[in-house]
């Protein structure tokens, strides 16, 4: 901040104590400043709209990471239940008792739970992906607007034509621009930055939130399946 206080001071004393210049070099420089400023503002806006771009590809590569780990912790939270649904079977087999009212209902939802937790770990990301989806549209279309104050300088200079008045205090905008411009952008994509940090958080939300949620309705399930089991086999 107290480097672009200085540079932009550097600017007006550059501009209120340069000698009076002919109308012709003043157009002439008002124009060749313009000039550079469109450089300026069109490198700021690609840099900025490849860095917002790399976000949205990282976000959703992320995403994607954290769900199929998701995905895998619940495949392997089933498989362990499974494995202890199997030996409550084998014991009681052994016992030759019948369990089938203890299992039927109970192990059919044990299977159908592993799907239904994977379709709410997708719709959560999926309503995150959306509002990252949103941020980065948003930040997009916010520094590509700047270059309009760019075209607008334009119009103003030619209506301006040669009058000496109507372009020096132009022309002092258009080097005071060349300095915020660029700054705007930064803080634009830092802005946006922070929204997808945020953003990923609440994916990571949406994964453990839901491993959670299985690990404890699959382990009531079989939790009720064992004391069903434990009344029949004594």
């Amino acid at each position: 901040m107290a480097k672009q206080s200085l540079i932009i001071f550097c600017i007006l004393f550059l501009v209120i104590n340069a000698s009076d210049p002919e109308p012709r070099d003043l157009v002439e420089e008002a124009y060749q400043q313009l000039f550079e400023l469109q450089n300026i503002a069109y490198g700021e806006i690609f840099v900025g709209r490849d860095r917002l771009q790399h976000l949205q590809r990282e976000f959703g590569d992320d995403a994607q990471k954290v769900a199929q780990k998701a995905n895998l912790d619940i495949e392997q939270e089933h498989e362990t239940i499974n494995i202890q649904l199997t030996t409550i079977k084998d014991l009681a087999l052994s016992a030759g008792k019948d369990i089938s009212s203890c299992t039927n209902n109970r192990e059919d939802l044990l299977n159908s739970l592993p799907a239904n937790y994977n379709e709410q770990i997708s719709s959560c990301m999926a309503g995150v992906a959306q509002l990252a989806a949103t941020a980065v549209t948003d930040s997009r279309y916010f520094i590509d607007i700047l270059i309009n104050k760019v075209h607008q300088f334009g119009y103003q200079l030619d209506l301006c034509y040669e009058n000496f008045e109507c372009i020096s205090p132009l022309l002092t905008q258009i080097l005071l621009e060349r300095v915020r411009i660029p700054q705007v952008v930064r803080e634009e994509v830092q802005n946006c930055e922070t929204i997808i940090s945020e953003l990923e958080l609440s994916v990571q939300n949406c994964a453990d939130e839901s491993v959670a949620e299985y690990t404890v309705e699959a382990s009531g399930i079989l939790a009720e399946i064992t004391d069903c089991v434990d009344e029949i086999i004594g």
